[in-house]
């Protein structure tokens, strides 16, 4: 049944839970449960071992060793330039509302004029001296340093701290990437030759790890569930719809045949037509006392696969075929 909606195990999110705590722990330098899970643990009678179910875990997803290099670090009460009058963050650019419906031409032109009008080039030549503007393509670097709660952000923000003391006044400023830039360009070229050298190996951040569990643990449910479609067009539902959908497709429902026949609720699984038994198949496919809705919503005949594993469209039909008659689903 977790195939159909794609969703995790009680058993998988256990695992999670253990492993991501466990990770903590090793992150957490000075609390107890660091040097306990460190040392070799003592077997105990009646009782599941923390560290040992861990580390069972740990190596039946084959992830790396995820041991920390520093602790992890406590956030920042705010962003230290808040109380810094010069520093200044701006995420947006008038006239860009969008960049995938903005063809790349229109982006360059209002990128340029914006930083033409902005930021005049006599002020950047002395940018160290008066007037700094610091451009990015990576809005989340932004957002993030406006956050309290990012914490691989926080040497960064006390650099840009030091270097607004240098300046009258600091400006972070987005900009599109891949508009013909100049030296948004040249950071782009440089970035990616730095991506094809050799990387020094450092050990993984705490969200790291996280980042690494996560993803094992979807690869393994997705080795255990080969039969789920990722590209569902009950993904493009709403909530309400994806419910009924869902519990049409596996039977677990409140028509009264389910009702009845697995926890005896009702006087029987029988339809009020009398004519069958009222399941998921007899409903929306059988029922006569549904035929006037039936032909509405479908005038020519359809398959039960095409109602309830066919196209967005098809499933938004069957799931108002369900509201229609307010049945209870």
């Amino acid at each position: 049944m977790e195939s159909v909606p794609g969703l995790e195990s009680m058993e998988d999110r256990r695992k999670k839970k253990i492993v991501c705590q466990y990770t903590k722990f090793q992150h957490l330098a000075n609390h107890p449960m660091c040097k306990l899970i460190t040392n070799n643990p003592r077997k105990r009678l009646k009782r599941a071992n923390f560290t040992a179910s861990a580390q069972q875990i740990h190596k039946s997803l084959e992830l790396p060793d995820l041991r920390p290099d520093t602790p992890l670090q406590s956030s920042i009460d705010w962003p230290p330039w808040n109380q810094q009058s010069q520093i200044e963050i701006v995420k947006d650019i008038d006239g860009v509302t969008s960049k995938k419906s903005m063809i790349k031409r229109e982006l360059h032109c209002l990128t340029k004029n914006m930083l033409d009008k902005k930021y005049p080039s006599n002020y950047w030549i002395r940018a160290f001296h008066r007037w700094i503007s610091l451009r990015g393509n990576a809005r989340s670097v932004l957002d993030a340093l406006e956050s309290t709660k990012c914490l691989e952000v926080n040497a960064l923000a006390q650099a840009i701290t030091t270097l607004s003391l240098t300046a009258s006044k600091l400006v972070l400023q987005w900009i599109p990437g891949h508009v013909d830039i100049f030296g948004n360009d040249v950071a782009d070229q440089l970035a990616k030759e730095g991506g094809m050298m050799e990387q020094i190996q450092h050990n993984h951040s705490y969200n790291g790890a996280k980042t690494l569990i996560n993803s094992a643990l979807d690869c393994h449910w997705r080795q255990e569930h080969p039969q789920h479609n990722s590209k569902d067009a009950i993904h493009k539902l709403s909530r309400a719809e994806q419910v009924t959908i869902c519990r049409l497709r596996t039977g677990h429902n409140r028509l009264k045949h389910h009702l009845f026949s697995r926890f005896r609720i009702g006087d029987g699984p029988n339809c009020p037509c009398g004519a069958n038994r009222q399941d998921a198949q007899h409903v929306p496919q059988d029922c006569p006392l549904l035929d006037d809705a039936r032909l509405k919503y479908w005038p020519e005949p359809r398959e039960m696969n095409q109602k309830l594993c066919g196209s967005a469209l098809q499933l938004g039909i069957t799931a108002e075929f369900i509201y229609a008659p307010d049945l209870t689903i």
